[in-house]
C-alpha cells in the first residue's frame, strides 16, 4: 500500500463503517436512477442514466487494489462470497422498486436488503477487518 493501512483505533474503524455504508448505498443509487430513466422514457431519462453513469465512474476510479474493503475481498473467501451476496440484494432492490409490476417484490426484498446493506454488512466489515488485520497486513497494529 502506498499508505498505511486504516489502524483498529475508534475514528479509523468509523470511516471504515462509513466507507461500507456508502459503497452499498452508492451502488444502489446508481442502479435506481438507471431503473428510473428505463421507466421514464423520456428527456430526463438521459439526463438520469448521464448522471448514474458519471457517478458508476466516480465509484470505480475511487476503487484501487490497496483499499482496506478490496483487500478483504481478495482474501477471505466467505467475505467476498457475503459481499457479493449483499451487493446482488441492493441491486435487486434498486431494479425492482421503481416498477409498478414487480413493487411488491421490492417490498419484501427491500427490508431485508436495506438492514443487511445499511447496518449488518458495514458492521460486519469492520468486525473482521479488527479480527483479521494480521492476517490482512502482515504486521500488527502499531
Amino acid at each position: 500500500m502506498s499508505r498505511n493501512p486504516f489502524s483498529l483505533e475508534p475514528i479509523d474503524k468509523s470511516l471504515l463503517y462509513k466507507g461500507a455504508f456508502l459503497n452499498w448505498f452508492f451502488i444502489v443509487i446508481f442502479f435506481s436512477l438507471i431503473s428510473m430513466a428505463i421507466k421514464e422514457s423520456s428527456t430526463f431519462s438521459i439526463v438520469l442514466v448521464m448522471g448514474s453513469l458519471i457517478e458508476l465512474i466516480l465509484i470505480i476510479t475511487g476503487f484501487d487494489d490497496e483499499d482496506e474493503i478490496i483487500t478483504m475481498y481478495k482474501k477471505i473467501r466467505w467475505y467476498k462470497n457475503y459481499t457479493r451476496l449483499t451487493f446482488l440484494s441492493g441491486i435487486i432492490l434498486a431494479i425492482t422498486w421503481p416498477f409498478e409490476s414487480t413493487f411488491y417484490v421490492a417490498l419484501i426484498i427491500g427490508v431485508p436488503a436495506l438492514i443487511n446493506g445499511t447496518l449488518v454488512w458495514p458492521q460486519l466489515t469492520v468486525n473482521t477487518y479488527a479480527k483479521n488485520y494480521t492476517k490482512l497486513f502482515g504486521h500488527l497494529d502499531a
